[in-house]
């Protein structure tokens, strides 16, 4: 999410003083392609979401702190050596606080943040070349990452801003909850991540809305890239969660004031 000091100055170009407290919500269409390894797709995941996103920033001076949030649903569709499944709902949020300072229209930042991913694959089979049947299970991942960017805003022309934004994400701590006892036979297994690194951008174009307020419009990507987890054992089932990536790419929408 871009950094909203530098945002809500889109028309002014931090030239006239505003409020303290600035605010947004918006709107996200994004297509998610999951890659399981992530140099050779043993398991592809194709999702479309739709997202609500949401950021409170206040100033201190040139100082800014900010809480971004967002909520993203969708359906996925599974692909592996073990068959495939389409229409697997799955959810995906992510939430931040992040401080930064504002060089003039040169906004950098950085913070930690926690994403959370859930797909609901419980009760879904697949059958493969063999006629082999194989049962879905659901997937829990949780995720703890230090984003570190930067925004810039520059007027190209009279009443329209333009501000990219690029960010690096370090992965600091992740946990895969693999929900196997649903299956006969087998048991809950969790797996920690403890390496991967994440990265992302934008660009939006503003212009002037109501009350004050600035609209804002743009693509965006998101992409990780996440190491082989530790081994874990649960009764009879000893794994890891694989070496994976995940590329999201999509369109967004949103008011500031």
């Amino acid at each position: 999410m871009v950094g909203a000091v530098a945002a809500m100055s889109l028309l002014g170009a931090e030239a006239v003083a505003g409020p303290a407290d600035h605010y947004s919500l918006g709107l996200e269409g994004l297509y998610d392609d999951y890659q399981e390894p992530a140099d050779g797709a043993s398991v592809r995941i194709r999702s479309y979401y739709g997202s609500l996103t949401g950021n409170y920033s206040h100033d201190w001076g040139k100082f800014f702190g900010a809480l971004d949030g967002r909520v993203s649903y969708g359906t996925s569709d599974y692909k592996s050596i073990s068959g495939s499944a389409t229409g697997i709902p799955a959810w995906e949020l992510d939430g931040r606080i992040r401080g930064g300072y504002s060089f003039g229209n040169f906004s950098p930042y950085v913070g930690i943040g926690t994403r959370y991913y859930w797909d609901e694959f419980k009760g879904t089979t697949t059958v493969d070349s063999s006629g082999q049947v194989a049962s879905g299970y659901d997937r829990k991942i949780t995720q703890i990452y230090i984003p570190v960017g930067a925004t810039y805003v520059f007027m190209p022309w009279e009443g329209v801003s333009v501000s990219p934004n690029l960010e690096y994400d370090q992965l600091v701590w992740g946990q895969v909850s693999s929900r196997l006892g649903t299956i006969p036979g087998l048991q809950n297994v969790i797996n920690y991540q403890h390496s991967g690194w994440g990265l992302r951008g934008s660009i939006m174009a503003g212009w002037s809305g109501w009350g004050g307020g600035t609209w804002q419009a743009g693509p965006f990507f998101r992409y990780w890239d996440i190491s082989d987890s530790d081994v874990s054992t649960a009764g009879a089932f000893t794994g890891l969660e694989p070496q994976n990536s995940r590329m999201q790419t999509g369109v967004t929408l949103r008011y500031l004031w």
